[in-house]
């Protein structure tokens, strides 16, 4: 008996209510669908892939390549100068080609090391963090980096989103973002507003509120998107001018190394070998 007493009492607060779910009939889902879109709202950024990838992806396999050669270059020159009758110098009447040849082999050996780190630091990525595009974007130079970085975001819209230029892409970003955390406390302060309320009539004010403030945000989070697309696609760029920039001065300079290792090695050869 008590058993169905509980039930029918539980029936018809149920009725009054407007269902199961504690909801009005024609208000049906309103209070889950504001959270549900505020979710959505808050998307993350999709992370966009660098067209550069596999032109640093060669360069960093050739160098790795080249390392292991030089590698091959340094042991062979350490083998070979057990090949050579160094050992017959006499530090008194051959002082100057003993000398000549422990400085020479030391000066090869050191150069092929120093190439090798080179080459290792070379493959050390290049990130373009926000800060870095900011003094990018700052920048007035049209040389360099920076400016080839700016020229190519002014001359392609796909990359400036229309604005004309990094320095305000950045800015637009910088004014979307904050409309953007804006509308995310006027949602939470009506969404706090309407928990609170226990009149239906002011519950619902506040909830359509909610609902208005939650498509808000889903039109400035597509544009806030849009934005942060677009200056990954630009610190991706800045990150390839880099490294390329890097690669090339490496590659200079580990040829002249190379240069200079060689007649290191033929000074050694030449005075651990008197005639």
């Amino acid at each position: 008996m008590f058993e169905r007493a509980r039930r029918a009492a539980r029936a018809a607060m149920t009725e009054l209510r407007g269902g199961a779910s504690g909801s009005a009939p024609d208000d049906k889902g309103t209070r889950n669908s504001g959270t549900a879109e505020a979710a959505k709202a808050g998307t993350p950024t999709p992370q966009v892939t660098s067209i550069y990838a596999p032109a640093m992806q060669q360069w960093s396999t050739a160098f790795t390549w080249l390392i292991g050669a030089l590698a091959a270059v340094a042991a062979a020159m350490i083998v070979g100068s057990q090949l050579t009758t160094i050992g017959q110098l006499s530090s008194d009447s051959d002082k100057d080609r003993l000398t000549l040849a422990v400085v020479g082999i030391v000066v090869a050996v050191g150069l092929i090391l120093v190439s090798i780190g080179l080459l290792f630091w070379a493959q050390t990525p290049s990130n373009t963090d926000f800060v870095q595009l900011k003094e990018l974007a700052n920048g007035t130079s049209k040389r360099g980096v920076g400016g080839r970085v700016r020229a190519q975001v002014e001359a392609d819209t796909s990359l400036n989103r229309n604005t004309g230029s990094l320095l305000n892409l950045m800015a637009k970003l910088e004014e979307t973002r904050q409309d953007y955390y804006s509308l995310r406390g006027q949602h939470y302060n009506a969404s706090r507003e309407a928990a609170k309320q226990d009149d239906e009539i002011k519950r619902k004010v506040h909830e359509r509120t909610r609902d208005r403030v939650v498509n808000e945000i889903t039109v400035v989070d597509q544009k806030l998107n849009e934005y942060r697309t677009a200056l990954q696609r630009v610190s991706h760029l800045a990150s390839f001018l880099r490294a390329r920039r890097r690669f090339r001065a490496v590659s200079w300079v580990v040829m002249c190394l190379a240069v200079l290792s060689t007649l290191a090695f033929v000074t050694f050869a030449w005075a651990a070998n008197p005639p």
